[in-house]
């Protein structure tokens, strides 16, 4: 997965960290970070799919 500079989440990955603690999984930061881009293509795909369907 590539890595931007200027990429953005939804949530920190802070706060990321700390919801995947509560539910008993621990991530580093990077893993964190790649989680959240790999969230983001998905959802990305799921509009477009939709926007085509519409």
């Amino acid at each position: 997965m590539s890595k931007t500079k200027d990429f953005k989440h939804i949530i920190s990955i802070d706060e990321a960290m700390e919801i995947f603690k509560r539910n008993g999984l621990i991530f580093n930061r990077d893993q964190v970070r790649e989680i959240l881009e790999f969230m983001d293509k998905i959802a990305k795909l799921v509009v477009e799919e939709y926007v085509k369907r519409v």
